[in-house]
């Protein structure tokens, strides 16, 4: 079976390479399938994708099935004007300078696929009905398509699309385990209190200097109550919080998916008691080691999942920043360590069905 991953994948964002590699391993694994992939995700780390192959320019080639696997890939926060346009330009191209060959490369070559899946997708949020609409004619072709958050559900569920499927976020699932392999760099499962996970952000309304609050509070922490902290950075795109870790001095670690085995850069955050997160798949991570978590709100999807976790209690939301109230709720989670159980199990449930749905569909 021959079998394409498209995804905003190759980009260096921990986040998504560990959906890809979710993916590509179930594929390999259970339909022994021939994954193709793009310029970026084929070539930028062959320790995570030893066996994937490059996607051929040839537009006469026939492929089994087109897979949109995972994260966010239907959304509009709005129109980029003035600075932010140039920042998004900046980040998005000069920083990342492949996503020009890729722009180009992608609108010039087309392929032909017998079926398409979305699996495991986030939906919006959009700025205006247009987007969402042509969001939704895109999706109207495939043969399955499947949400993992309850905000996309009812996007969908208030769409014309058909054969829809409500799963969970698909590195949930135990069909594929990329979370318990052993490595030498972990000696104490508890070297740090807190482990917290940042990005930079400039997609709504919370308050532009969240990050430096938290990275100062919380290396306050460290000198006079000797609580222990590691930062953590999903991309190296993310400059602005890297110069920020750097200018304070904190111990942080950045995924680097050249230099750094996907075991060793998981295994960091077993080191610590709780992790506190304003990205989606550092949440993720951490119920998938079993840590107690803390959510940091910057946007819908994180604030979905918090009540899909029933911990809003547990939830902070940057919109309206009282680093007190932060550093007080983070305490609270570090003495009672709350784990929701019955809530992780349900999602873990969900996102093994998400590969039964992509079961069913390749054998029709």
């Amino acid at each position: 079976m021959k079998v394409v991953l498209k995804g905003y994948y190759g980009k260096g964002n921990f986040g998504d390479d560990l959906l890809a590699k979710v993916l590509v391993e179930y594929l390999e694994q259970q339909h022994d399938a021939e994954v193709y992939c793009d310029v970026d995700l084929a070539s930028y780390s062959e320790k995570l994708f030893p066996n994937a192959i490059y996607l051929s320019s040839d537009s006469n080639i026939t492929y089994d099935l087109l897979l949109l696997g995972g994260g966010t890939q239907f959304f509009n926060f709005g129109t980029y004007a003035g600075v932010k346009v140039i920042k998004y330009w900046y980040k998005k191209y000069i920083l990342n300078p492949k996503n020009i060959l890729s722009r180009f490369s992608n609108k010039k070559n087309s392929f032909n696929y017998t079926k398409k899946i979305a699996l495991g997708i986030g939906i919006g949020p959009f700025h205006s009905v247009e987007s969402e609409e042509s969001a939704i004619k895109n999706l109207s072709s495939y043969d399955l398509v499947s949400v993992r958050d309850v905000n996309s559900l009812k996007i969908i569920e208030n769409s014309s699309l058909e054969k829809v499927h409500y799963c969970a976020d698909i590195c949930l699932t135990n069909k594929v385990n990329l979370f318990d392999s052993n490595s030498g760099m972990v000696n104490d499962s508890h070297k740090f209190d807190f482990g917290i996970v940042l990005r930079d952000w400039d997609e709504s309304n919370v308050r532009g200097d969240f990050n430096q609050d938290i990275v100062r509070e919380f290396s306050a922490l460290v000198s006079t109550k000797k609580n222990k902290v590691l930062f953590f950075v999903y991309s190296k795109c993310d400059v602005k919080l890297i110069k920020l870790l750097e200018k304070q001095r904190v111990d942080f670690v950045v995924w680097d998916p050249v230099a750094t085995e996907l075991s060793d850069f998981v295994n960091l955050h077993k080191e610590c008691k709780v992790i506190i997160s304003s990205r989606y798949h550092g949440l993720i991570t951490a119920l998938k080691l079993h840590k107690p978590i803390l959510p940091l709100i910057i946007e819908p999807k994180i604030s979905a999942f918090s009540k899909e976790l029933n911990i809003s209690d547990l939830s902070f939301d940057l919109a309206n920043v009282n680093i007190k109230e932060l550093l007080d709720i983070a305490n609270k989670q570090l003495e009672e360590m709350n784990f929701p159980e019955d809530e992780y199990a349900s999602l873990c449930k969900r996102a093994n069905e998400a590969f039964e749905q992509l079961n069913k569909v390749i054998a029709d």
